[in-house]
């Protein structure tokens, strides 16, 4: 009998709803009927009937309540027959069956045995799968030797009594053999109205299975010509192997015309038969676009496979047909400012300690952004060296950078470095030293090559000390932590050096560990000079059982001796500065639901605060939180207000608002609702981004049926962007 329902693998291992954040009484313990319970002997059967007969020597009838209880099943009915000569058995009035997977109701029951099969039929049945809570009904159900035949069955994967969406079928036959499932006359229901229609579906009943899946709606404004449009998307999967499958889809935008999709991924596997890799192939052609009557495109492709044990392959390209792509194709301008196209190839020797890596790289700049340097050509080699005084940490590199504006200076740098990191235990704390020495030379295009020799070291010590405290009423264990760093790099003469991809770090925030790292620069095209002396003091507030920081305070500054500073400006050897930085301070508090954390970067001089970022939050779960930021600098001061609200066990309301106060502009803006059944979803999200000035606009509509999928599985991962905190998936 437990054989009969392979109908259930359309619910691909389903669950209900029981997200973190929502709880909306979808009981997992109802069922057709009570559950019954096993014998223990998988010899003894159990049978309990109001009236029994033996009509001849082999033939057993139970009358009146009968029951029979093994190991494996129960069977219960008005009227049960077993006949040993033929090897049949009949079950007829108020017919329940259970196993360890399902449950069965129906009004008859025959089976009966040939060879070693079992055909059995069942007439006006109603099923439930006990783990996944799938059921449905089925005018009668035939089980042969080529496998099951369902006729009018419905499916659904909503508690049972609630048939908000269901499946149709006329008839459904299943090979397991063939691992094939047939339907016809499939209509998907919703709300008692048919919504998707095919006159035969096929899946397989192992594995995945090809078909169409769930279509896409969405409305959308254009930043660039201001234009309303609708778009739909249908897509379908092909599975093409057990390693491999494909994605196309149908893509129609009013405004600009059809795109046609296309996804390909495949497993990638060694000699050992052990998967190694993988490769994925993503592709979108637009023949004519409506507005700018040009053919758009783009090719993502990802390749990653382990040569062998030590060696690895990433390959990787980005590419669209102008840098205007995402923000008129996708409605989506967050994407960044460039694409980057990749290949490195890396080598890791666990046992020597040798590593090397390979790599190239070409880039591409969206939405009128400036292009960037791009390494063109980079090779480098590190290995961990175990010498009688110090281990030592030996590298090379050198880069080809390249730009795609024909005045930008462009050539090769070749860096190599000695550095060493130790770590000594005081009795009142810890001191850790470093040093290194680096040689690097830059071969110019067209201009006189340069150099340099430079090295430094630094001692960094800290003091902690432990103890106990009262923080809001609750117990806590204190650390105390002051502490004093030393570091020293001479100065060195770099203005003729040009800058390929060296940031400042003092540009953002200044923080406690920046200030601590002993190198004010990112990147190899500037070591900045250093005779300073860093004091910093941290306190920390733990929760005993956790051992998690309920309260952390850090505030630090630096002393410079000298008054001047290697600059990061192309031409200029050096910059005045004060003989001390600005104070750095962080306040993090963290007590259950509510969160806050402040960072500011203080004046001394002026007496005041030049940078500040704060945020505070409250989260109970992923639909119930509210998060207000707010940062300021000395160009650009904005606001973050997100949040979702729970209106009932059903709605809740979701949001997110960026915007500059200095400007005026709101650069981004999500808002939605979304409303959760047991069985069922749908969300709605509204979209809208700052390009140049100028806003794109785009609301998309998701709806969800448990266990089927969703219609618009990129708003998930839009929303998540968008909004932190928010990880309500639907489909759970």
């Amino acid at each position: 009998m437990k054989n009969l329902l392979i109908f259930s693998t359309l619910a691909l291992a389903t669950s209900l709803v029981h997200a973190q954040g929502v709880n909306l009484s979808c009981s997992q313990a109802q069922t057709l009927f009570p559950l019954e319970a096993f014998t223990t002997d998988a010899d003894e059967l159990d049978i309990e009937a109001d009236q029994s007969e033996i009509n001849g020597k082999d033939n057993y009838h139970f009358s009146g309540n009968a029951l029979l209880r093994s190991s494996e099943y129960f069977l219960a009915a008005d009227d049960i027959g077993i006949s040993k000569s033929d090897q049949s058995a009949s079950a007829t009035g108020n017919v329940q069956f259970q196993d360890s997977t399902f449950q069965i109701t129906s009004d008859a029951v025959s089976a009966k045995k040939q060879g070693d099969t079992m055909i059995a039929s069942v007439g006006s049945a109603r099923y439930l799968h006990l783990e996944s809570n799938a059921n449905g009904s089925a005018a009668s159900i035939e089980k042969t030797a080529g496998g099951v035949n369902f006729t009018d069955a419905t499916f659904t994967l909503c508690p049972l009594g609630n048939s908000d969406w269901l499946i149709k079928a006329d008839n459904i036959s299943i090979n397991a053999e063939e691992n094939l499932g047939v339907a016809d006359s499939t209509v998907i229901e919703f709300l008692g109205a048919p919504v998707f229609y095919l006159p035969q579906y096929r899946w397989v009943l192992e594995g995945r299975g090809s078909g169409f899946l769930a279509p896409t709606v969405d409305t959308y404004t254009e930043s660039s010509n201001q234009k309303s449009g609708i778009q739909i998307r249908i897509p379908y999967y092909f599975n093409l192997a057990s390693d491999r499958d494909l994605l196309l889809a149908f893509n129609q935008l009013s405004t600009r015309g059809s795109v046609i999709e296309g996804q390909y991924r495949q497993l990638m596997y060694g000699n050992d038969g052990e998967s190694n890799g993988s490769l994925s192939v993503e592709s979108q052609y637009l023949f004519d676009d409506y507005v700018t009557n040009q053919v758009r495109w783009l090719l993502n492709s990802v390749l990653d496979i382990n040569l062998n044990d030590e060696t690895s392959l990433d390959i990787q390209t980005a590419r669209v047909s102008d840098g205007n792509y995402y923000k008129d194709i996708y409605q989506d301008a967050d994407v960044g400012n460039t694409l980057t196209s990749y290949l490195s190839l890396n080598f890791e020797d666990e046992e020597s300690g040798l590593k090397a890596n390979l790599y190239g790289e070409s880039k591409q700049a969206l939405n009128g952004s400036a292009n960037q340097y791009s390494k063109s050509f980079e090779v480098s080699a590190k290995k961990s060296l175990e010498t009688r005084l110090t281990p030592l940490d030996v590298s090379v590199v050198a880069t080809s950078f390249g730009h795609k504006d024909a005045g930008k200076t462009t050539g090769t740098r070749m860096h190599g470095e000695l550095s060493t990191d130790r770590v000594y235990e005081l009795n009142s704390g810890t001191m850790t030293t470093n040093a290194f020495l680096s040689t690097s030379s830059y071969l110019i295009d067209g201009a006189t090559n340069q150099s340099r020799i430079i090295g430094g070291f630094g001692i960094d010590a800290n003091f902690p000390s432990q103890g106990q405290a009262t923080l809001f009423g609750s117990n806590t264990n204190t650390t105390l932590t002051p502490r004093i760093a030393y570091h020293f790099t001479p100065k060195a003469a770099q203005g003729d050096i040009p800058i390929f991809d060296t940031t400042d770090k003092s540009d953002s925030l200044l923080t406690y560990d920046t200030l601590f790292s002993g190198q004010r620069y990112l990147g190899l095209d500037r070591v900045a000079n250093a005779n300073d002396i860093t004091i910093g003091l941290e306190s920390n507030y733990l929760d005993p059982e956790s051992g998690n920081s309920l309260l952390n305070v850090k505030v630090a500054q630096k002393y410079y001796i000298s008054d001047q500073v290697v600059s990061d400006t192309a031409g200029v050897d050096y910059e005045t500065r004060k003989h001390f930085s600005d104070i750095a301070a962080s306040f993090d508090l963290s007590l259950n639901e509510l969160s806050f954390s402040s960072a500011i970067q203080f004046d001394p001089s002026t007496t005041s605060i030049d940078n500040r970022k704060t945020s505070l939050s409250y989260k109970t779960n992923s639909r119930n939180f509210v998060s207000l930021a707010h940062a300021n600098n000395t160009t650009n001061e904005t606001i973050e207000l997100y949040g979702a609200y729970p209106v009932n066990a059903s709605i809740h309301l979701f949001g997110g608002l960026k915007r500059s106060l200095t400007t005026g502009i709101t650069e981004k803006e999500t808002s939605g609702f979304a409303y959760e059944s047991c069985c069922w979803a749908v969300r709605v999200a509204h979209f809208k981004e700052a390009v140049n000035g100028v806003h794109d606009n785009s609301t998309n509509l998701e709806l969800v049926f448990k266990g089927l999928g969703s219609s618009s599985s990129d708003m998930q991962i839009r929303l998540e962007k968008n909004i932190p905190y928010y990880r309500a998936d639907l489909t759970r």
